[in-house]
């Protein structure tokens, strides 16, 4: 039978478990191919089993579709609704949704607080030694083991399973930057407020925003490495101020990025070179071009740009999308105040003709390489480089593209993040390129989104002095 599209509702259970957006692709195979499946509607119009295909409909303009009725009492709504939606490819926050659901129908034990753990509670009437977790995660689709995982990230910072979502971090990396920030927060206890700012001999970090950095003179900067927050990507603002990523309109975020990093030209000097590494962001089906934008906007305020690098990211964000092609990499941009500045050359190997590269002890390497001071902020690296400072045989100039053979885009030591508790790090290789290129030791490296320090730590581990802002505080 048929229903007029204007007579149907959502069921308000769907969006209690469900979100609707993302349907551009939906709209365009409903558009082409038509409605394959009716709808199921109880007996107040409301959809039970088709939510996404109904927002689709209407996106398209539909007066009418095809519906079945089906007579679905109160207490079986939630887990007809799962069931409908097994096969869905979903969100890492509607399979939680999902578990809290089903957790309510499924028994948990009254009067215990299961909130605080993720230990599961038994049901009597499960097979023995078998939880409330176990059987739950078994009708989701997902081992016990995971799923404890998931409920441990949301019960302890909630935000993390955003960056799940949106690519940013893997389950692993999540849990494990999880536990090593309590693990860290039990050994210091509670230190009160974070400092104004943070010193060592050659490291600096001020707990404030960058749009102004007094604390640095004129001039005085050699390298700036940087990476902003990305427009729409997660939750950036704490409380009622709007912070950079948090703006209603792409062009407001634009706007104030560019204007933001005024500062970042006053404080480099006329020999410095600025790195800023920029991800683009959908809005309705249109991918922005908000890194391009923003460099445009900054040549208008004086910058140069010397050159685009393609940083091809090996562990880029899956895509289930059948109308456009996933997206691999990020953008960074190389800007000088002149065409007179530092710059050092960066070779790597050429892979001769029988596919093997030179011997690398055959290669002469950078003395910054074997700096004998081990810095309190040290870096991690790998015995051989693929890229060195140096002009011998088989070498070549370092191009604009750079993938594995140059940055190892996971910040992921053995599947943790180690003492990082920044959502969002990029790799400590990408910045080596640019400070090996553009800084001598003992110049000034500043990272004005200082995030989880990685700038800082590579500067120092190089033998750079480091100055980071950042308003919130790892």
């Amino acid at each position: 039978m048929e229903a007029l599209v204007c007579n149907l509702n959502h069921h308000p259970k769907n969006s209690e478990i469900y979100s609707l957006s993302n349907i551009e692709d939906l709209v365009t195979s409903i558009g082409t191919v038509g409605l394959l499946t009716p709808l199921v509607i109880d007996k107040s119009n409301q959809v039970i089993s088709g939510n996404r295909r109904l927002a689709a409909i209407r996106q398209l303009g539909w007066e009418k579709v095809a519906v079945e009725v089906a007579d679905v009492a109160d207490e079986d709504v939630v887990s007809i609704l799962i069931h409908h939606n097994k096969f869905r490819t979903k969100q890492t926050r509607e399979i939680l949704n999902e578990y809290r659901a089903l957790e309510k129908i499924h028994g948990k034990g009254q009067g215990r607080r299961t909130d605080l753990d993720t230990s599961g509670t038994f049901d009597p009437k499960s097979p023995k030694g078998e939880t409330t977790r176990d059987i739950v995660s078994k009708m989701i689709g997902l081992s016990s083991s995971q799923m404890k995982r998931l409920l441990f990230i949301d019960n302890n910072d909630s935000s993390f399973i955003d960056h799940i979502d949106d690519g940013t971090l893997t389950t692993n990396q999540a849990y494990w930057a999880l536990r090593k920030r309590i693990s860290d927060i039990s050994k210091l206890g509670n230190q009160g407020d974070a400092p104004a700012s943070v010193t060592t001999n050659d490291y600096t970090f001020h707990h404030k925003s960058s749009n102004d950095m007094c604390e640095v003179d004129d001039e005085s900067v050699q390298l700036c490495f940087t990476s902003p927050p990305y427009w729409k990507k997660r939750k950036y603002s704490d409380g009622d101020e709007v912070t950079l990523g948090d703006e209603e309109t792409p062009d407001e975020y634009v706007s104030n990025v560019i204007t933001h990093l005024d500062d970042v030209y006053r404080v480099l000097n006329k020999e410095g070179s600025f790195f800023i590494n920029l991800g683009d962001t959908f809005l309705n089906g249109n991918l922005l071009n908000l890194p391009h934008k923003i460099v445009i906007g900054l040549q208008d305020r004086g910058w140069l740009q010397r050159n685009s690098v393609i940083w091809r990211k090996s562990q880029s964000k899956p895509s289930s999308s059948k109308s456009n092609l996933q997206q691999t990499y990020e953008f960074i941009f190389h800007l000088t105040k002149s065409k007179s500045y530092l710059y050092q050359p960066t070779r790597v190997p050429v892979v001769g003709d029988k596919g093997k590269s030179p011997e690398m002890g055959d290669m002469v390497r950078h003395k910054n390489l074997h700096n004998k001071k081990q810095p309190e902020f040290s870096v991690q690296r790998k015995p051989d480089y693929s890229y060195y400072p140096y002009l011998g045989d088989g070498m070549k100039n370092m191009g604009d593209w750079w993938d594995d053979t140059i940055i190892t885009s996971a910040a992921n030591h053995n599947g943790r993040l180690g003492n990082i508790k920044h959502p969002a790090p990029f790799p400590t290789q990408i910045v080596t390129p640019p400070l090996l290129q553009t800084t001598r030791e003992g110049d000034l490296v500043l990272d004005p989104f200082h995030g989880s320090g990685t700038t800082g730590k590579v500067a120092n581990a190089y033998g750079r002095k480091y100055v980071g802002y950042d308003v919130v505080s790892y």
